[in-house]
């Protein structure tokens, strides 16, 4: 009997199945051990896409409702139609609304996949109305556009393979969840096993992630921002630990801001000026080996300050004991985790990786946001 390769449909993760058929029968359902996503691994819910074909209750045939009225206690009176009759329905509707407005049609896509070739349909149609319900972008409005910034992709997960210490805000990823979720499930197992602490911040400690942590310490709903930025506090402000070599080469950190918020220019390029410590003058970014990330400096009676000074003094308002009293959670538990997640990010160290060296910062904060996600 032959195995078939495929990918599971129940969610978009879309591992790799094999699906065995014995005349034109699905007999079983298992993961494909060729596979580098999730080899010979799936969850209950792609073990259970047997069931589809074969649930009684499906819909097999186009229906129409007989009963215009509609309420809890109204009979719909569904009456079986052909598939030309249904066809033919959706396009005299379709014709009658975008030959008068167009711009009142509106599509709702479960699918988020689907939603990109169904907005490309919308806009030829001549509607600009497209939702991705359930959730939409509020569960990534947090992360999306930032990962987007960062590495031009979708999405970023910790990297279990290196990683010796992760904070799960709201978060299930290494739990059987998420992107990837059979790999990651995996990789967190053995990463644990070779001594990766998992601390997960969550108001419920019945999910999976913090019933199975190392530290389940739960939060207030919706006052884990104000955790967070009292914890940058104290990593900048008391305990000084951050990257200052990564901070002047890989971000805006070093970028001169004037007292009205905007980024001081060189006045012939318009790039971004930043303070050359060794020049002692403001240059364009690009042309500086060891620009200042702190400090107060004036220029032609101009008053300026890198980007990562004005962080480190906005972030000081956010105190441990403000925090304390708006998330619940202890302020010597506050002071212990930043430090934890402080001196487990190694600063300075590196690592060799197939011949090539690079910095070693074996720490990871993944959050989610909206109902979404778990407690996110």
């Amino acid at each position: 009997m032959p195995w078939i390769p495929t990918a599971c449909p129940m969610c978009y993760k879309t591992c790799h199945i094999q699906v065995l058929v014995e005349n034109g029968r699905i007999l079983n359902v298992r993961g494909n051990p060729e596979s580098p996503l999730n080899s010979t691994r799936i969850c209950a819910k792609g073990k259970s896409v047997i069931a589809y074909p074969y649930n009684p209750n499906r819909l097999l045939y186009p229906v129409k409702r007989g009963n215009p009225k509609k309420g809890l206690n109204q009979d719909p009176q569904w009456e079986r139609i052909s598939y030309k009759e249904a066809i033919g329905i959706i396009r005299d509707r379709l014709l009658e609304i975008r030959n008068k407005y167009p711009h009142r049609l509106v599509i709702a896509s479960m699918d988020m996949w689907a939603t990109l070739m169904i907005t490309a349909w919308a806009s030829a149609f001549g509607t600009p109305n497209v939702k991705w319900t359930s959730f939409d972008y509020y569960c990534g409005n947090a992360l999306h556009p930032v990962v987007y910034q960062m590495y031009g992709t979708f999405y970023d997960e910790p990297c279990f393979k290196y990683c010796k210490y992760l904070i799960l805000v709201g978060n299930q990823i290494g739990f059987v969840a998420h992107t990837n979720a059979m790999v990651t499930t995996l990789e967190c197992a053995e990463a644990r096993e070779r001594g990766l602490k998992v601390v997960v911040i969550d108001p419920v400690g019945i999910c999976t992630a913090a019933s199975k942590a190392d530290e389940w310490i739960p939060i207030r709903p919706g006052t884990d921002g104000i955790l967070a930025l009292a914890m940058l506090n104290l990593l900048l402000n008391e305990y000084k630990i951050y990257d200052k070599e990564f901070l002047q080469k890989y971000t805006n950190g070093p970028y001169l801001i004037k007292e009205d918020g905007h980024y001081l220019r060189d006045k012939a390029s318009k790039k971004p000026l930043v303070w050359d410590l060794d020049a002692k003058e403001p240059r364009p970014f690009d042309e500086v080996a060891n620009p200042a990330i702190e400090g107060d400096f004036t220029f032609e009676n101009t008053k300026v300050k890198p980007a990562f000074q004005l962080l480190r003094e906005h972030v000081k308002q956010f105190s441990v004991e403000e925090a304390s009293k708006y998330t619940t959670v202890p302020a010597d538990t506050i002071r212990r985790l930043a430090r934890e997640f402080g001196e487990n990010a190694m600063i300075g160290s590196t690592i060799e990786i197939e011949g090539e060296k690079f910095p070693y910062r074996p720490v990871a904060i993944t959050y989610d946001k909206g109902i979404a996600h778990t407690n996110g």
